[in-house]
Order: structure tokens, then sequence, then C-alpha cells
């Protein structure tokens, strides 16, 4: 398969007609090449954003587990609800 284009254009400059399946696998082959370029890209910003996701729950995870700060907080700026946010 790698000389069929090579050959053929070899007899085509002897001045023959020829026709090959290589003329209609080719594009084939382009436009698969790039779908899998096209395909690596967006398997690459689903995998950045899952990681930003990721790294958010841990983060915020480990902020909980540090105490109730942000009820706390929530507690000195808005006192007027202190009833309606958990220990």
């Amino acid at each position: 398969m790698k000389n069929v284009t090579k050959v053929q254009e070899e007899i085509e400059a002897l001045g023959y007609l020829t026709e090959s399946d290589m003329q209609y696998i080719q594009p084939m082959l382009d436009t698969s090449a790039m779908l899998q370029k096209v395909f690596l890209a967006i398997g690459a910003v689903a995998f950045l954003v899952a990681a930003i996701n990721i790294a958010n729950t841990m983060i915020i995870n480990l902020r909980a587990h540090k105490g109730n700060r942000y009820y706390e907080g929530a507690r000195l700026l808005y006192p007027r609800y202190q009833e309606a946010l958990p220990l």
C-alpha cells in the first residue's frame, strides 16, 4: 500500500490512465487523522475541566473539615440569620 501512489504516478507519467482504490482511501485517511486531532483536543479540554472540578471539590472539603468557619463568619456578618445557620 505504501508504493501504490508512487507506482500509479510513474504509470501516468508514461501516458497511461490509471485508477486505484488508493485514490478513495487517501481522503478517508486524511479525514480520519483530522477527526483524531479534534477528538484529542476535546478530550484534553474535558480532562482539564474534570481536573479543575476535582481540585475544587477537594479544596472545599478541606475547608469544611477545618471547622465551621464559614458559618461562624456568617454569624458575625449577619447576626439576625443566626437561627437559620447550622452549628
